[in-house]
């Protein structure tokens, strides 16, 4: 059968409703900013998709009758679908693969092991087979997994719902959505909780990863080596402190904590 394509609608923050007679979800359209014509409204047939077009356009630019020429269509319908989730099959599931999803490589298997194995959730058999993941966003698998879940468990799929569709509807490059003027902003500046201290006492500083390091303390005109020389003479003839702020930290807690690090470090 036929597949609405509902994910621009539900990215804006609309819902759906489930059509029982031809198995599909349809948009539920109660915010007035936007409407929903042609297939992705759940209109199939030509005649049906002009005049409920022309109707909703009339209705949305709240146009009258006499301003507006309504345009139709006579054409021949359609036969009745039916939908089929999975083909018949007499080979036995483990000797053949039923492919659902052909970007991820999920099968119908796949699929019912999530459902023995206890995911109940359409979003956690989502996740389990990786079904209508990554970048076509279930356009391809997402209908034919909800029906095979519906026929597995012997539920109606309307009940179901859907995964979520998110954007983009369509491939994009990052150079389209890329900052182009970053600035300061490119390379995010960390800083200790004593940075302005620091920077009051004159600090230079070296960068290590994103943090900013105090590396030495100059005065006057003092270059590197010489405040270098200076501050190692302070530290040896009286005391000297480093701010390892920067530093990795390791977290431990607990009644053993002790005991633990005095393993850990042998020469505590």
């Amino acid at each position: 059968g036929w597949t609405p394509m509902v994910h621009m609608h539900t990215q804006s923050g609309g819902k759906l409703d489930f059509r029982e007679i031809d198995q599909t979800f349809i948009p539920n359209e109660i915010d007035e900013n936007h409407i929903n014509v042609g297939s992705c409204n759940g209109d199939f047939e030509l005649e049906d998709i002009i005049k409920n077009t022309n109707n909703k356009v009339k209705n949305f630019l709240k146009i009258s009758e006499t301003e507006f020429d309504n345009t139709s269509v006579l054409n021949s319908k359609e036969l009745d679908k039916r939908n089929i989730w999975l083909l018949p099959n007499f080979i036995s599931e483990g000797k053949c693969k039923s492919f659902i999803d052909f970007q991820n490589d999920s099968t119908a298997k796949d699929i019912k092991l999530a459902l023995r194995e206890g995911f109940k959730s359409i979003e956690h058999v989502k996740r389990y087979t990786t079904t209508g993941m990554a970048t076509d966003q279930g356009k391809l698998s997402n209908m034919h997994a909800l029906g095979i879940i519906a026929d597995t468990a012997g539920v109606k799929m309307g009940t179901l719902g859907t995964t979520t569709f998110r954007p983009p509807f369509t491939p994009l490059t990052f150079g389209s959505i890329v900052g182009r003027s970053v600035g300061k902003f490119f390379d995010i500046i960390r800083k200790t909780s004593i940075h302005e201290w620091h920077s009051q006492n004159n600090a230079k500083f070296e960068n290590v990863g994103q943090w900013k390091r105090p590396w030495y303390y100059p005065i006057n005109n003092e270059g590197l080596h010489e405040a270098v020389q200076r501050e190692s003479k302070a530290a040896r003839d009286s005391a000297g402190i480093l701010d390892a702020s920067t530093l990795g930290k390791i977290d431990i807690q607990g009644t053993d904590a002790s005991e633990f690090l005095n393993r850990v470090y042998t020469n505590a």
